[in-house]
């Protein structure tokens, strides 16, 4: 089973370019590779890129996930584009019409807002997390994102 997300960065001139994440949607793993993501030394417009040539095969697989030693982004290779852009990521429906219970907006590379929604009559619930990595100790910050995102 997967849990399907949506995730987008938003420009400094406000207008945002998202994607659909098909695998690995759930907080826990998404706060956490976004994390990774950015300690690893990419930047937000690196995020654009990644989430851009997703857009052209279909949206993502699986967001940086872990695969051996190294993280990856696996990204579909469907002869269809599919990706969102600021109107349609604003939609009050956007997270319903994509069939996703969770989206991930990266504001900058310390700061992302994620909802999540059940059912296409509830209205999302809405937190921001802190991207920047604190803890010297894995196990332990993996503990801390646990009980973080345990909704």
């Amino acid at each position: 089973m997967s849990t399907h997300s949506l995730l987008g960065v938003k420009r400094a001139d406000g207008s945002i370019t998202g994607c659909y994440v098909h695998f690995d949607g759930y907080p826990a793993h998404m706060i956490d590779a976004l994390r990774q993501y950015f300690a690893d030394g990419r930047s937000v417009e690196t995020l654009e890129r990644d989430i851009s040539e997703a857009r052209e095969g279909g949206g993502m697989r699986s967001f940086y996930s872990p695969d051996g030693l190294k993280r990856t982004t696996d990204i579909f290779l469907d002869s269809s584009p599919f990706g969102l852009d600021t109107q349609a990521w604003l939609r009050e429906d956007a997270m319903s019409k994509n069939g996703v219970n969770y989206s991930y907006l990266v504001e900058n590379s310390h700061t992302v807002i994620a909802k999540r929604q059940y059912g296409d009559d509830t209205y999302p619930d809405t937190r921001v997390y802190e991207l920047t990595l604190r803890e010297a100790s894995r196990p332990m910050w993996l503990q801390q994102l646990t009980e973080e995102t345990d909704w």
